[in-house]
């Protein structure tokens, strides 16, 4: 199943760009790569589904993520909470 596009962002370089920047980014990537157009073509649907992870990976040595809802805590930096009770710990 494809994510929809509220579903998914898009970081190249570790910036949020739309969709289209970042497919653009993966067919330059592709074409010094040793990727077909028809290969490249289907890494990258094949990278907004849920069991694309192997995909994703590749787009990530381009310097591309894609960010489906499920991983986008991974994202994120870190939530501190500065009044957190701090008995938890003793």
């Amino acid at each position: 199943m494809r994510y929809d596009e509220q579903m998914t962002h898009y970081l190249l370089d570790g910036h949020k760009v739309t969709e289209a920047a970042a497919a653009s980014a993966w067919m330059r990537y592709s074409e010094t790569s040793t990727y077909d157009m028809p290969t490249s073509i289907s890494i990258w649907q094949d990278a907004t589904t849920r069991e694309g992870e192997e995909s994703r990976a590749k787009l990530r040595a381009a310097r591309i993520e894609v960010c489906l809802e499920d991983d986008e805590d991974e994202h994120r930096p870190p939530e501190t909470h500065p009044h957190q009770d701090q008995t938890e710990n003793n």
